[in-house]
């Protein structure tokens, strides 16, 4: 067996030079650690966010890294306080306000009833979270996809998801009520 895998390697080695080995592995690793499993998801609340950027202002340990839209489809009231703390992101990203409001019609992707009553317990549970996913896109597990992290939540029940991939990326809201899931399609992005 030592010998039939040590021939392999030496025919390998001969029809690849040592650089593009180096390469192709250097390349697998990066895709693995970009696109692998993210089992470590940062859930953080709604209400706890905006308290403390109203506290802490651009101090606030949420200010670097703050995803402004997301806190907006979980609530619109927070829209001048962002504009006013990160005026930058809102003239960079022109954000739209019509798709904001409350009663914009969305697609709805998916409704399912759920065993959990918090949004924060689904989405927890990884092994749920990665069904879920893989429900909403209609694909199977081979097709490469990632979870966005943080995720947004408000009062247990709503939850802003983005899942991307290589050349692509969506965001959606999830709305935990009585025991049913209903998943609306909020955003596409294809490049």
């Amino acid at each position: 067996m030592t010998n039939y895998l040590a021939k392999y390697l030496l025919r390998f080695l001969k029809f690849y030079s040592m650089k593009n080995v180096l390469i192709i592995s250097v390349l697998c690793i990066i895709s693995s650690v970009i696109y692998g499993e993210n089992k470590e998801l940062r859930i953080l609340e709604y209400e706890k966010v905006i308290e403390d950027l109203k506290v802490n202002g651009e101090k606030s340990v949420y200010f670097k890294n703050l995803d402004c839209f997301s806190l907006l489809y979980l609530d619109f009231g927070c829209y001048d306080f962002l504009k006013k703390l990160k005026p930058e992101y809102f003239k960079t990203y022109h954000v739209d306000t019509s798709e904001l409001i409350v009663n914009f019609k969305r697609d709805i992707v998916l409704t399912r009833k759920e065993e959990y009553s918090k949004v924060s317990d689904l989405l927890n549970d990884y092994k749920k979270l990665e069904e879920l996913c893989k429900e909403i896109l209609g694909v199977d597990s081979k097709l490469p996809y990632n979870i966005s992290s943080p995720i947004y939540i408000k009062d247990e029940k709503y939850a802003v998801l983005d899942i991307y991939g290589y050349f692509w990326s969506n965001s959606y809201k999830l709305l935990l009520i009585d025991g049913v899931l209903k998943v609306e399609l909020i955003h596409m992005i294809t490049e």
